[in-house]
């Protein structure tokens, strides 16, 4: 008899900002952000992107763990960074390397300016046990590029990171969450799998691994709704 491969899903969630200073909607208090780790750590196990897709190659389905990455790379997030390492939580987190020790003004919407990651910053967050990955060169929107800026986008912070670090630069994050057809194809060629977002909680399988599913946790995103969506994903 044929056997077939059973669904690959894994809840992956996604932060930005953790801070009591900065009022947008994609900030997370530490105090907040603490009771949401608490509560998820209390029923499932955090793993590495990593050990995911080595899960996803053995059809080894990842029951009861998720996956936690931040977004952008903001200084604000590095104590808690530090923070939840000495708990034995390991993050991934997706620097856009233009801004690496400036601020966010690629986001001409928000309404306030916050510091990106220095280089020490990410030595020391890489130190700590979490990884470091690709938010593309200057964070734009990928699918208005052309080719050739497009091709920039995703060698060019691949290759700043790994020469920071010295490590093999493997995932990418792609900013905003948008892609299309042509984007996914220029990403294949560079990374082992990307990640997408989304402001809903829904369970999505692993079938192609240049659009994985986050969910984005916000400042209104309560915690019913992250537990919905673990639950929904590890069924």
């Amino acid at each position: 008899m044929e056997q077939t491969s059973s669904p690959f899903r894994l809840p992956i969630l996604t932060y930005h900002h953790i801070s009591d200073e900065i009022d947008y909607y994609t900030c997370v208090t530490p105090s907040i952000f603490r009771e949401q780790i608490r509560e998820i750590t209390k029923e499932y196990g955090c793993i590495s992107l990593e050990e995911a897709i080595q899960r996803h190659e053995r059809n080894e389905p990842p029951t009861g763990k998720f996956a936690l990455t931040f977004d952008d790379g903001y200084q604000d997030t590095v104590p808690m960074l530090q923070e939840i390492a000495g708990q034995g939580l390991a993050a991934t987190v997706f620097i856009a390397t233009d801004h690496i020790a400036k601020d966010n003004r690629w986001n001409y919407k928000a309404p306030y300016i916050a510091k990106v990651m220095a280089e020490d910053d990410i030595r020391q967050i890489a130190a700590a046990g979490h990884a470091v990955e690709s938010h593309a060169k200057t964070h734009q929107c990928l699918t208005k590029l052309p080719d050739k800026e497009l091709r920039l986008e995703l060698a060019e912070s691949r290759r700043v990171i790994e020469q920071l670090l010295g490590t093999e630069v493997k995932f990418f994050a792609y900013p905003f969450g948008l892609h299309d057809t042509r984007v996914r194809e220029f990403a294949a060629k560079k990374y082992r799998a990307a990640f997408a977002t989304h402001k809903t909680a829904a369970s999505e399988d692993w079938i192609d691994l240049f659009q994985i599913h986050r969910l984005s946790v916000n400042r209104d995103t309560p915690l019913p709704a992250i537990l919905h969506y673990l639950h929904g994903t590890n069924t």
